[in-house]
């Protein structure tokens, strides 16, 4: 069975990078876009199934994520959402799963994640690309 990602924001940069990155693993992906003129470019250019594509805008794909994973949520998110779809994504993490947080807005802002949600054991991390090309050039370089 393969690991299950879901990425929010996937018609950017940076989620355009982590579909690739996970198809090439064979990842099966999960993806959140904005409007329907995102959600049709993964369709059409990443050949991901209209099932697996939620809108972003309200907590809506919470319900949607878990339905299509038959209740087990996903292995892996990345998101740099902030706000109330931050929170709500530990909804859709998959017991043992991992959570990856690139916006960094909830952690520099000291927010409200409660310690309850790592009761699954969700690992969580959160950095920012550009703090790591200051404090780890070598890194940053390669």
């Amino acid at each position: 069975m393969p690991v299950t990602v879901l990425i929010h924001s996937a018609a950017g940069g940076l989620g355009i990078a982590a579909i690739q990155i996970a198809q090439l693993l064979g990842a099966e992906v999960y993806a959140t876009v904005s409007n329907a003129k995102k959600r049709e470019h993964l369709k059409n250019n990443f050949g991901i199934p209209d099932s697996h594509i939620f809108y972003s805008r309200d907590g809506s794909f919470v319900g949607d994520v878990i339905s299509t994973t038959r209740g087990k949520g996903v292995d892996v998110i990345l998101t740099s959402a902030a706000g109330d779809i931050f929170y709500d994504s530990f909804d859709c993490v998959a017991d043992n799963g991992i959570f990856i947080d690139v916006g960094r807005k909830e952690t520099r802002d000291n927010g409200r994640l409660g310690m309850g949600v790592f009761k699954r054991g969700i690992t969580f991390t959160s950095f920012d690309l550009n703090e790591l090309g200051w404090s780890k050039p070598r890194v940053h370089q390669e």
